[in-house]
């Protein structure tokens, strides 16, 4: 049953696409500008995410040298 509702979906998503081509013209000015748009606002989410990244190596790195420093008092006291 699922092959035939993906097949289903996959017939009417082309059948759309392929209508709206046809109404909208992909190289006007106006759909450059809004790809323009939706790539800026992918760049913004994946600096979000690089940012996001780079703060939890941050803290990994701190609690990382944070247990190294104490497995040498340990070390020592032992």
């Amino acid at each position: 049953m699922a092959g035939i509702l993906a097949k289903l979906r996959i017939v009417g998503l082309g059948n759309l696409h392929e209508l709206l081509d046809a109404i909208v013209d992909l190289n006007s000015p106006a759909a450059v500008k809004q790809y323009i748009r939706d790539l800026e606002g992918g760049i913004v989410q994946v600096t979000d995410a690089a940012n996001t990244a780079e703060g939890g190596l941050r803290t990994t790195r701190e609690d990382l040298a944070s247990a190294a420093q104490v497995g040498a008092t340990l070390d020592a006291d032992i």
